[in-house]
């Protein structure tokens, strides 16, 4: 019976049954578990950003991260406030891919600044940090970075 089988079948063929393709709608939930992990990376080097959140916006399709994190420059320049760390990734219709942004400064730097607008034809994401110390700046771009561009696939 089994050289039926492989009679039957073409050379080289597959006979496993494939995974069932991930629907279109699914990529909010993935999106999520991927800045999560993100976050649970960094918090391991910067464990100030252990207040961080990962929202879902369902109704809205808009995947949100947001953590405020204590920060000696950037309480400098703004009164004393901690900064805003936060990506967000939408559902978005675009006729093409594109990038704009900058990360400035460096991580041995006492002040950075980081952000980045990228849309692909069919979502939108943006990160972006202000005058924070380039340490937990590019820490936070190292951990960040893949993970909102792994949401954009």
């Amino acid at each position: 019976m089994a050289m039926i089988a492989a009679l039957a079948a073409p050379l080289g063929a597959d006979s496993s049954v494939p995974p069932p393709p991930n629907p279109a709608g699914a990529w909010p939930g993935r999106c999520a578990e991927r800045l999560r992990a993100a976050l649970r990376g960094l918090v391991l080097e910067e464990p100030d950003f252990g207040a961080g959140r990962v929202t879902i916006d369902d109704k809205r399709r808009v995947v949100r991260f947001e953590a405020l994190v204590p920060d000696r420059e950037h309480a400098r320049f703004y009164a004393g406030a901690p900064a805003h760390y936060w990506a967000r990734i939408e559902e978005k219709v675009s006729e093409k891919p594109g990038e704009i942004g900058a990360d400035i400064g460096s991580p041995r730097d006492s002040q950075a600044s980081l952000g980045s607008k990228i849309w692909t034809k069919e979502r939108f994401a943006e990160y972006d940090v202000q005058i924070v110390e380039g340490r937990k700046a590019f820490r936070f771009s190292h951990w960040f970075r893949p993970a909102v561009l792994d949401c954009l696939k």
